[in-house]
């Protein structure tokens, strides 16, 4: 009896140390795999609020930009119709002085 007891009782302790050390290797694993994930989750938010910075920034330029071109289109067509107004004065004047 005192055989089987030890039997046991070893057989008992080794399986209770395979459970810790396979649990520790696995949180290990576990802990390793989610840092990493919160490493890149950190970059992928710093490079968001960095892009999103650089977006604000830049946009000053771009509707600086997009203003000018609005300005030149206007006056473009204001232009037109000034001289398509002349012309057609123009023409009426010579038609009815001939």
């Amino acid at each position: 009896m005192s055989h089987l007891e030890y039997f046991m009782r070893t057989k008992i302790l080794d399986d209770a140390f395979k459970d810790i050390k396979s649990f520790y290797k696995s949180k290990k694993l576990a802990t390793s795999i989610l840092k990493r994930r919160a490493a890149l989750d950190v970059v992928s938010i710093l490079t968001q609020r960095h892009e999103t910075k650089l977006r604000m920034y830049f946009m000053r330029y771009k509707t600086r930009v997009s203003d000018i071109k609005q300005r030149k289109k206007r006056l473009r067509g204001i232009f037109g119709k000034i001289n398509s107004q002349l012309m057609h004065t123009g023409y009426r004047r010579w038609w009815n002085f001939t």
